[in-house]
């Protein structure tokens, strides 16, 4: 064997050494690398696009909602199931979604919108009903209206009679649903369902 042949072969093996190792700090880092990718909806990589599931948002969300303790709020793994299986079967009434998400801390509800844009909602944040406003009269005027609006409070935007959802951390469950809303919720699978409601009735979905 030549000094060349002997080279290639070492030169073959040290390349696989490499792809060895680097599989096995993979595996090393598993754990911390699924945790820190399960906070986005989405991300990039070498201009490709991936998208995350649904329920690791939702995770996420109910999560930081158990741990607040401003915030009560306990999901139960049958409902987080029945949510995230409901949304599966009826991804077409969220592809294409425009949602119209109106709070003055949008940071709070990162985790809820990566879920419904994983499923295929566009989301739009405004900090201020002023804010909301110009967004749907913006969205009216280049034809693209929105399907549903979220909000942390009620607000004066009668263009979505019964199409509002109020996702708050205190919802009086005596007072019922607040005039004009479609629902009111604090829990992320009870919202994701409320959305899905919501969007089958103003998208024309059958939703069972």
């Amino acid at each position: 064997m030549t000094g060349d042949g002997v080279a290639h072969i070492i030169g073959a093996i040290a390349a696989l050494l490499w792809v060895l190792l680097a599989g096995f700090v993979v595996w090393l880092l598993r754990e911390p690398l699924t945790a820190a990718v399960s906070r986005l909806a989405t991300f990039e990589a070498f201009g490709v696009k991936f998208a995350l599931s649904g329920g690791a948002a939702l995770d996420a969300a109910i999560e930081l909602a158990e741990k607040n303790p401003d915030w009560p709020v306990e999901v139960p793994a049958a409902d987080r199931k029945a949510a995230i299986d409901r949304a599966n079967a009826h991804r077409s009434v969220f592809e294409g979604a425009e949602i119209l998400w109106v709070d003055d801390r949008p940071s709070n509800n990162r985790n809820e919108a990566r879920m419904l844009r994983s499923f295929g909602a566009l989301v739009t944040f405004a900090a201020t009903t002023e804010e909301a406003l110009h967004a749907v009269q913006t969205g009216a005027e280049q034809h693209h209206p929105f399907d549903l609006i979220l909000s942390d409070i009620s607000r004066d935007l009668p263009a979505f009679d019964k199409t509002a959802i109020y996702y708050v951390g205190h919802p009086n469950a005596d007072a019922g649903v607040p005039a004009g809303a479609f629902g009111v919720t604090n829990r992320p699978d009870q919202l994701l369902q409320l959305v899905i409601d919501a969007l089958s009735r103003v998208r024309k979905g059958a939703v069972r």
